[in-house]
Order: structure tokens, then sequence, then C-alpha cells
């Protein structure tokens, strides 16, 4: 991941106090999720993160992004001044050892196990700069793109629930405020539900609880890191339970988790590094968890 993908997201996080989120988030706003809709994919991970802060921060209506090739091409303009927000993605390059031919990745999965080894695979990363659909001129929202749906409260349970059982995942639920995970049996202990505020706060603080969770099983350790270590774990279950909630469409939280953010990350000497370490991480542990890993 490129520093400065980072720095634009350290930048906006302490661009305002927590006192002041008020401000920029409105009550009004359902956030749906942020889409290509020249390609119709979605953002995922740390870009649906960069988005999302463009979107509150610029006080956007669209949840739509694409390039600038991709909006000229379509024969649409952009405002004068309209600004680019970077993100990031990782592609691969398959490459044949004797011939040096690179193919696509449905022509790899598609040869058997012993051709397979007669190629290389090489990931990179590639940056661009996407356009929100607000700062274009002769764009009409009327036209037939597919929307992202909210999920309901039940079905966000469902996928909690099918999260703890899939992982097994020891939890109890106990009369206190505070919700843990401890180390030493490696179980989670959870407030009632009926303590939160609402559904948002249970899930988010239920994801958070299950990233620090996954730290004995996929062996992450920051035992080696003279300073921030309890800051750095911190930071990656809070990153963590953001990606799971992106997972719902779900954005309630967004608000409280940056500033928990900005809390872990104040006293730190490096905080480009800090965050990178955290997103990898988290991201490592989202993976883990929902079994998105896969060989290519």
């Amino acid at each position: 991941m490129k520093g400065f993908l980072i720095n634009e997201v350290i930048e906006k996080i302490e661009s305002v106090n927590a006192k002041d989120w008020e401000n920029y988030i409105r009550e009004d706003i359902k956030i749906k999720g942020f889409f290509n809709p020249i390609t119709e994919t979605e953002y995922k991970g740390l870009n649906k993160l960069t988005l999302l802060i463009d979107f509150i921060f610029n006080k956007r209506k669209s949840y739509k992004y694409a390039t600038f090739k991709q909006i000229s091409e379509n024969e649409l303009k952009l405002k004068k001044g309209s600004k680019g927000i970077t993100i990031e993605y990782f592609n691969r390059s398959i490459k044949n050892i004797n011939t040096q031919k690179t193919i696509q990745k449905d022509e790899f999965l598609a040869l058997t196990d012993s051709e397979k080894q007669n190629y290389t695979i090489t990931k990179f990363l590639k940056s661009y700069k996407v356009f929100n659909f607000d700062d274009i001129e002769n764009y009409k929202d009327e036209e037939n793109f597919s929307e992202i749906e909210n999920f309901s409260s039940e079905e966000e349970n469902i996928f909690l629930n099918n999260l703890i059982e899939k992982n097994q995942i020891d939890c109890e639920y106990y009369d206190n405020s505070v919700a843990c995970y401890s180390p030493s049996n490696h179980k989670i202990y959870m407030p009632f539900k009926e303590y939160f505020k609402n559904n948002d706060a249970f899930l988010a603080t239920y994801f958070h609880e299950i990233i620090h969770w996954t730290k004995k099983d996929i062996k992450r350790d920051f035992e080696n890191l003279k300073n921030n270590k309890y800051a750095l774990e911190e930071l990656v279950a809070e990153m963590g339970s953001m990606l799971l909630m992106f997972e719902i469409n779900n954005y309630n939280e967004f608000k409280n988790s940056l500033c928990y953010l900005k809390g872990w990350l104040k006293n730190s000497d490096d905080k480009v590094n800090q965050l990178t370490k955290a997103f990898s991480n988290s991201k490592k542990a989202v993976n883990f968890l929902i079994n998105k890993e896969s060989s290519i």
C-alpha cells in the first residue's frame, strides 16, 4: 500500500475534532455503498473507506465514482476544478516461464495443475484517481445502474451469527458494560445486547472483539515492537470492525470508528507506518474470518 493513500486518510481523520463530527454526518444520509456505474463493480476495503471520507467531507449525494478515462469514454463531462480521489488495487501478471507470454486469470484457472507449474504469478499495486458523479455536468441519475442495497437488521445479525458459528468463536454474554476478549481462555465477553444503544453499536463492538479473537489463530504478534504495540492491536481491531461493517453495507458507526482511530493514533511517531500495518493486519483478519483468501 502506498504511503500517500494512507496520508490522505490520516489527513482527513486529523482535520476535525471528535466533537465536530456532527457537522459532517447528516442524519438524513442513507449510505448504500460506493460503486463504479461504468464497470458495475463495488469499491472494497481501504478504497471504500477513502470514498466514504470524501462522501462525508464534501457532502456528496452520489455513491458513484469512476476514472476520468471511463467518464470521458462514455461522453460525460467533468465540471471544471473537480478533484479526484486516489484508490488502489492489486493486479496480477501471469507469465509463462519459458515463453514469457502473459495470460488472463480465467485462462490460468482453466489450465491443469501440471500446466500451471509453467507460470509465475506476480502481484503489483496500481493507483488511480476516481471522480464522484456529483461533479459530472451532463449526467442524469435516472440512468439504469443498479444501487447497492442495505442489509436489514435481521440479515446483519444472520451475518454475525454465521461468522461466529463458522469460526467456532467462543462468546459469553454477561452483566457488564464492557466488551472484551480474553487471550487466556480465547473467549469473547459481551454485555447483553439490550445494553447497547442500537443494533449498529452492538455489531460494531462485537466485530471489534472478534478481530481481537483472530490474533491467536493467525498468529498476529506485535511483541517485537518497542512502542505502540497495544495501540497497533487496537487499530487493527477497529479497522477490522469497519471492514466487517462494510461487508453488510452498514456505515452508521463510521464516525465513532474514525474518532477511535484518531485517539489511538495521536501518540504515534509514525502514523503512516502504524495505519498501514493496522490495515494490512485487519484485512488478513477479515479474510481469515470470511475465507476470502484464494490461491490467485
